[in-house]
């Protein structure tokens, strides 16, 4: 893709496919579903979130988890490296 990238500009036929899993109509399924039994469960007060949270809600908490692991890294490595530094003066 990347030598096609240089030569030319990219199309959406350059794209490589998605997998099921991954395509929209898979997708609204899975939300729809996810819709269907919080409207079931909680008639009148249906949550848009709660319904995303059971059709995503495991895929994007481990993603959250390594992106908080991430950025704490990225913050307290500067700190420790000023430590280090006073250590060895």
């Amino acid at each position: 893709m990347m030598n096609i990238g240089i030569t030319r500009q990219l199309d959406f036929t350059d794209l490589l496919e998605l997998p099921p899993e991954l395509r929209y109509a898979s997708c609204y399924e899975k939300l729809l579903s996810s819709w269907t039994a919080e409207h079931q469960n909680h008639h009148e007060k249906s949550s848009l979130l709660r319904a995303m949270s059971g059709a995503y809600g495991w895929t994007y908490l481990r993603l959250g988890l390594l992106k908080v692991i991430n950025d704490s890294i990225s913050f307290v490595s500067p700190l420790l490296l000023n430590k280090f530094i006073r250590f060895l003066q």
